[in-house]
């Protein structure tokens, strides 16, 4: 197992007669890069007690990337199974679901049960919110286990999961600096106009603007624009201003279709310091 992204909460699921009420775990995720996707660990079956009729859904889903903004939130994946064979044979151990990718992109998972009902749910949270942009591709192994270190997995289990997830590049402006708070210097006593190159969301753009939303000098806020054109670039006018250190934060909006055909609207903010010499 890879260990390079690996937390668990308490186990909180518990086998009983009545096959419990609805409770959650926070599983192990493994992930991390290189080398073979998984590796096995010593385990026995826990019993004659599995997982059966598990309902594997192949996962495909896309994200924008993580700037300044608290963004998209992809989907849960869920995994439906019943609870089979010899329950009484596990009754009274916590059941733990260790969830292994190699990119590490699982963030967490619960294990839902119904009173009364031998039916599962498996809840998985990704997290490649945090990623970098790209593709990431393969499978999620999933093992139903009565220990953390999984040497006593239910039959039936592990199952892997096909996922495919793209975290798509979202607005970006190059200040110079890899600041999402950036410094812009300015001539004193003479309008000032600053443009910097600006990456707008993948896909198709069809509307682009940026406003000020704060300037802290006194009179009208500066001009700020965006050329869908290319060379794409933000452009922002300053009015003619005393030697000083002024803030402001600007906000840019993007909206069009994503690469698969989806609406997309994104925003994001910039709070700038602008210093006129």
């Amino acid at each position: 197992m890879n260990t390079s992204s690996r937390w668990h909460s308490p186990p909180a699921i518990r086998v009983s007669r009545a096959l419990l009420s609805a409770v959650a775990v926070l599983v192990n995720a493994c992930g991390g890069g290189g080398g073979a996707p998984f590796a096995e660990t010593n385990s026995a079956s826990a019993g004659t007690a599995a997982l059966a009729n598990i309902q594997i859904p192949s996962y495909v889903a896309s994200i924008y990337h993580l700037n300044t903004q608290v963004l998209d939130v992809l989907p849960q994946l869920r995994i439906s199974a019943r609870l089979a064979g010899d329950v009484g044979a596990i009754q009274g151990n916590f059941i733990q679901i260790v969830a292994e990718d190699k990119d590490g992109i699982v963030k967490s998972a619960e294990i839902v049960t119904t009173p009364g009902s031998s039916t599962v749910g498996i809840y998985i949270t990704f997290a490649a919110d945090i990623l970098p942009p790209k593709r990431y591709t393969g499978p999620l192994r999933i093992s139903a286990c009565l220990d953390p270190a999984c040497t006593q997995r239910l039959s039936g289990t592990p199952f892997n999961v096909p996922y495919d997830i793209t975290v798509l590049r979202t607005i970006q402006v190059d200040f110079g600096s890899a600041s999402s708070s950036p410094t812009i210097a300015g001539s004193a006593n003479v309008p000032n106009e600053k443009i910097f190159p600006i990456f707008l969301p993948e896909g198709t753009v069809t509307y682009a603007h940026a406003i000020f939303e704060f300037f802290s000098a006194p009179g009208p806020l500066p001009l700020a624009s965006v050329s869908l054109a290319d060379p794409r670039q933000l452009s922002m006018q300053f009015p003619s201003l005393p030697a000083g250190e002024y803030a402001g934060v600007v906000d840019i909006r993007a909206s069009g279709f994503s690469p698969m055909g989806r609406s997309m609207d994104r925003t994001e903010k910039y709070s700038i310091t602008y210093i006129v010499r």
